[in-house]
């Protein structure tokens, strides 16, 4: 099955599951129309990079409150930093980055 059938599926089955989503890719399969899916807390999904996202599902994505960040770019671990409220120059701030990055 070639990217484009893997995905034509991927979004069909995500439209028509009514159960908790775990998607390993969402870079990949999640689209705007699935931004209901964040706010019924039905999704679980790993994004590689934040700018592979379009802007309003990033938006949202980032707006969820259970993120576990793992092996992110400096560029998204500041971005989580902001959007946890941490401030920028301190400690805090430089072990959160450290630590998403890890």
């Amino acid at each position: 099955m070639g990217d484009f059938d893997a995905l034509i599926l991927g979004l069909f089955l995500i439209g028509h599951f009514k159960g908790q989503l775990v998607i390993p890719d969402g870079g990949f399969y999640l689209r705007d129309t699935h931004l209901s899916l964040i706010r019924e807390q039905r999704l679980v999904a790993g994004v590689n990079f934040l700018s592979e996202l379009s802007p309003k599902l990033r938006n949202s994505v980032l707006l969820i409150d259970e993120k576990i960040a793992s092996g992110t770019t400096f560029e998204d671990a500041g971005v989580l930093a902001d959007f946890a409220r941490v401030p920028r120059g301190t400690n805090a701030f430089n072990s959160f980055v450290d630590q998403a990055m890890y």
